[in-house]
């Protein structure tokens, strides 16, 4: 075995919430089939038997900023002093765990927000021997579009700057970031870290089966897809349509809805978070994926669960315009409907109940090609390249 390591940095991941785990997981085990060694870095809690066969440091305490406390959520004053403090404490952990990072390593940091750029360039920039560093670049350009950063950049060496790499997993974003960075900014692929059967293009028998998944988040549209259930209900009523909706970790736009929800016949609510192999169920069992999306959030920010949605080979309702949206108007396999618009939202799931079959069979088509494009070896492939990294140098 190499002594030269990849570390794969998240210090949002501590658990199996969210897709920061099988991201990691999907990563760890494409670079150990590329005979190179993975040390998963992650948060406090992270307990290293969600990551079998892998070296698990814990190491980031708590971002305060990034999930205020709810004392704590609508006070400016104190929303800036834990931006502070988070600041501090995220600077004092990555100095601990820097100490044992080598020159011929290569470092993938994921997560990053202004504060963490900052922060690792700082880090980066004080070491005579810098190893290879990626950082793995958010959704929100604008927010970096700072003198700060960009004179931070410019501070390398030569030497540093040869060194280090910016990435984001999609390709509407990379020009945005390398004009706000001044800087090159690469395209690495989302990843699903889940192997489906081919896929069967067609519907099941008896109702349309729909599903929206993923946490229960305004911006993700979970307005609009209630709006249509309400819109449809004769249609559910009458056994046409089935609807299976997940609401955990609701947002307080989407806690109220909730809340005044009640039982129906062809709806089915999902309040806990799930198992992966109950999560990739859904996308098996169901005819059409929601992802209506808000552009405020998404007009070029990557679906997950699009990806997934393709992966799988199933057809989907995208918001126009947003990155999801783009892909369907360009390649098919899906309809499109306006965002923050429950009635048109509505409609396109008619159109789709209507004639499922042609898109279902595009979608079915696409199924290879989005394999290709997000699966976990093809990642690190890209990665390697990129970089220039080769684990036995």
């Amino acid at each position: 075995m190499s002594d030269r390591h990849l570390w794969l940095v998240d210090h949002l991941l501590r658990d199996q919430i969210g897709h920061h785990l099988g991201y990691n997981l999907a990563i760890a085990d494409a670079v150990q089939a590329a005979e190179a060694e993975a040390v998963v870095v992650g948060h406090t809690q992270l307990d290293s038997r969600l990551l079998p066969g892998h070296a698990v440091v814990a190491n980031f305490r708590t971002d305060w900023r990034a999930a205020p406390p709810a004392w704590a959520s609508r006070d400016q004053r104190l929303l800036r002093l834990l931006e502070v403090l988070s600041r501090i404490r995220f600077r004092s952990d990555l100095q601990r765990w820097g100490k044992g990072v080598s020159f011929g390593d290569l470092i993938f940091a994921q997560m990053i927000a202004p504060r963490h750029f900052l922060t690792w360039l700082q880090w980066f920039g004080g070491r005579s021997e810098p190893p290879r560093l990626v950082l793995h670049l958010g959704y929100q350009p604008h927010r970096f579009d700072t003198d700060v950063l960009r004179n931070a950049l410019r501070r390398l060496s030569a030497t540093h700057r040869a060194r280090i790499f910016f990435v984001t997993d999609s390709e509407k974003l990379q020009g945005p970031f390398a004009r706000a960075l001044a800087a090159e900014v690469s395209y690495l692929p989302h990843i699903v870290d889940e192997v489906f059967p081919n896929a069967l293009a067609g519907r099941s028998r008896g109702p349309l089966r729909i599903l929206a998944s993923g946490n229960a988040r305004k911006e993700k549209g979970f307005g609009e897809t209630w709006e249509s259930v309400n819109l449809l209900a004769e249609l559910r009523e009458a056994g046409e349509l089935e609807f299976r909706v997940q609401c955990h970790q609701p947002d307080h736009f989407c806690s109220e809805i909730i809340a005044g929800a009640r039982s129906a016949r062809g709806l089915k609510l999902v309040a806990e978070p799930l198992g992966k192999s109950d999560y990739f169920r859904q996308f098996l069992e169901a005819d059409l994926i929601l992802i209506p999306y808000h552009l405020d959030h998404y007009a070029m920010r990557t679906s997950g669960v699009f990806c997934e949605a393709r992966v799988c080979g199933k057809p989907v309702i995208a918001s126009r315009g947003s990155w999801a949206g783009d892909r369907v108007a360009r390649q098919g396999g899906g309809w499109l409907c306006d965002e923050k618009n429950g009635a048109d939202l509505a409609g396109a799931i008619r159109s789709a109940a209507n004639a499922l079959e042609p898109q279902a069979r595009r979608a079915a088509e696409l199924q290879s090609e989005a394999r290709r494009e997000f699966s976990a070896s093809s990642f690190v492939r890209g990665l390697f390249e990129l970089s220039r990294w080769n684990a036995q140098r």
